[in-house]
């Protein structure tokens, strides 16, 4: 478990070093002015209230990744068929949410849709979530996207997760060819959703004696 804790906890690490000085000069955001009566809390205009859809919850129509694996070894888990389907419906629930007056849009960019393979880059798992940014910019929101929401592809799961010693540079190389990508869109960026929540998790479905070591 220590291992792995150190894995999880490494790859969030170098990601955000990554991350910080992109997302803190695009992002930096200025002083709250003191509340005052009748401003509910006093947030400021520059607040932003927002809506999230979150990657494999969310998207159906799920490629391989540890999750499936999960489900398959956890029979009383709900089967995931295609979720809410996101994937299709999209620009609909986009433009829902703007409707609503959201200002951000957060996104999950799912490893285990851009890999399909070591090595293997799927051009049209880029491509999706090309579309469902610009369809959030189209929409006047601003994209969230979050790195890693607990899901990464079936064939790294089958090498061990975050037991396998090549897990952080494979999860690093995912993370540069999506920063990559997106920085000219100016995202806000979440590395890791809910760090300690997923190492918890992961050592559950990793561990037989998890419990007694937790």
């Amino acid at each position: 478990m220590r291992r792995r804790l150190h894995r999880l906890v490494l790859a969030g690490l170098a990601a955000a070093a990554t991350l910080l000085p992109v997302a803190t000069a695009a992002h930096a955001t200025p002083a709250l002015p003191p509340a005052t009566p009748g401003t509910h809390g006093g947030m400021g205009p520059d607040f932003l209230w927002g809506v999230a859809a979150s990657g494999f919850q969310s998207e159906g129509h799920a490629p391989d990744s540890n999750w499936m694996h999960y489900i398959d070894a956890n029979p009383d888990w709900d089967r995931y068929r295609n979720s809410i389907d996101f994937r299709s419906r999209y620009q609909t629930d986009i433009a829902l949410a703007a409707g609503l007056g959201s200002k951000v849009f957060r996104i999950g960019i799912e490893w285990a849709r851009l890999q399909p393979e070591p090595g293997v880059w799927d051009e049209e798992g880029f491509a999706f979530y090309d579309r469902v940014i610009d369809d959030i910019v189209a929409n006047g929101m601003e994209p969230m996207l979050t790195l890693d929401h607990w899901v990464y592809p079936g064939w790294a799961a089958e090498r061990g997760g975050w037991n396998d010693d090549a897990m952080v540079g494979d999860w690093l190389a995912n993370a540069r060819k999506v920063v990559d990508r997106y920085t000219s869109r100016n995202p806000v960026w979440v590395t890791v959703n809910e760090p300690v929540a997923y190492i918890m998790h992961e050592v559950r479905q990793n561990d037989t004696d998890a419990d007694q070591m937790l």
